[in-house]
């Protein structure tokens, strides 16, 4: 669980523990936790990336009047993976205001790419990848907040404000066109090959360029704000309605 101010718990095995991604220093406000590829990234405003560093163990042997072992164990803990990020890097001190005015920016949301590259997106329509050293600025098509990324068989999918869904292929960033006029998409999500795009208000569908409410078995809209996926599942959550389904069931309302 993230905070909004870089505080993170963590519930494992029954255990809950509270940590922070850099502290005594404020952050944020941070915006997503995300788990990709086995690795734990937060991210916010102010484009502040964080990566989860496993605990490791080092230990020094040495050989003198017999052996002596000192076993060192470092705990998990959280790295900054921001290099290239930071506009006023490099930047005189009496230009940084101006600068920090007109590149403010943030991360939304990350995914890893078909080469296993890490793409974000956020404010102003930015996106960047990370070629495993530093992160770059890619040429983005739009200059809306783009609030959600993901990774599907056919590349990269990108929503956000004022209608606008993003698609790469592997030759760049397009606009996708539809028929959803200026709906401010929240989130994105790929299940049993179809795309499913929430707004907070309501779950919709895209087929051939055509939005269509996605079919829960109700008479009135499902809202949703966020989604969760699995290998066969998929979640949407909304307030205090939670709703799900797999390949082979309906949807259906767990809570709400």
């Amino acid at each position: 669980l993230l905070g909004r101010d870089g505080q993170v718990g963590t519930w494992l095995e029954g255990t809950l523990s509270e940590d922070n991604l850099e502290p005594g220093r404020a952050l944020g406000p941070l915006r997503g936790i995300r788990t990709l590829n086995d690795q734990v990234l937060a991210y916010g405003m102010n484009r502040e990336v964080f990566t989860l560093l496993p605990s490791s163990t080092l230990v020094r042997r040495q050989t003198r009047e017999g052996m002596t072992s000192e076993v060192l164990t470092r705990p998990a803990h959280w790295c900054r993976m921001d290099a290239g990020l930071d506009p006023l890097n490099d930047v005189p001190l009496e230009d940084q205001f101006d600068l920090l005015i007109d590149s403010s920016g943030g991360i939304d949301a990350i995914a890893i790419d078909g080469a296993g590259r890490h793409v974000a997106v956020g404010l102003k329509g930015e996106i960047w990848t990370f070629d495993g050293h530093r992160w770059q600025l890619d040429t983005s098509p739009t200059t809306s907040w783009l609030h959600d990324i993901i990774t599907t068989p056919t590349g990269l999918y990108a929503c956000g404000q004022a209608g606008t869904l993003l698609h790469n292929a592997g030759n760049g960033w397009k606009a996708v066109p539809h028929n959803g006029g200026n709906l401010d998409f929240c989130a994105i999500a790929e299940h049993n090959n179809q795309l499913y795009l929430a707004d907070g208000h309501t779950v919709r569908t895209l087929t051939n360029e055509e939005l269509h409410l996605a079919d829960f078995g109700t008479e009135q809209p499902v809202p949703a704000h966020t989604f969760g996926t699995g290998p066969d599942t998929l979640v949407t959550l909304a307030g205090g309605e939670v709703w799900h389904t797999t390949r082979t069931h309906p949807w259906q309302c767990l809570i709400g």
